[in-house]
């Protein structure tokens, strides 16, 4: 007995048809503000005279709307009691036109030019703006007027 190989070519076909559009599709793109911890990575590092915190910043334009703050902290994972770094970046100000990711970042030298264990904290807030539209706010300001009753 002899099976054709047609109905799973035409299956993987259909497959790899979908997956490139919903790869397409604008709705399932990237976010509007992508913000990444580039270094360190959970990994082990030799000590150094200057140990990098870098954080990079997609799609740049999008900063001002959003109003990033990255808090970090660094800590020894003996002693949670107190920190060692603790750092607030504010808003980057960035070149707006540019579509290439925005790089930040900050560098110490104690406690990281000696061997040890460290756990880094980030911490992200953003602001959001909401405008209601012409027609919800009309349904908001009927549903809170004082209704007349006859």
């Amino acid at each position: 007995m002899h099976i054709s190989n047609i109905p799973y070519t035409v299956l993987v076909c259909c497959f790899l048809m979908f997956r490139k559009a919903a790869a397409k599709d604008p709705t399932r793109g990237s976010p509007p503000l992508k913000i990444d911890l580039i270094f360190p990575r959970n990994e082990t590092y030799n000590p150094s005279p200057m140990f990098p915190i870098i954080f990079s910043y997609g799609n740049p334009e999008m900063i001002p709307l959003f109003e990033p703050i990255i808090s970090y902290t660094v800590w020894n994972p003996s002693n949670y009691n107190k920190s060692i770094h603790t750092e607030l970046r504010d808003k980057p100000f960035v070149n707006r036109s540019s579509s290439n990711p925005h790089i930040e970042f900050d560098y110490y030298s104690y406690p990281f030019n000696t061997e040890g264990t460290w756990e880094l904290s980030v911490h992200l807030r953003w602001a959001n703006c909401y405008v209601q539209s012409p027609r919800e706010r009309d349904l908001d300001e009927r549903s809170s007027s004082p209704q007349k009753v006859p």
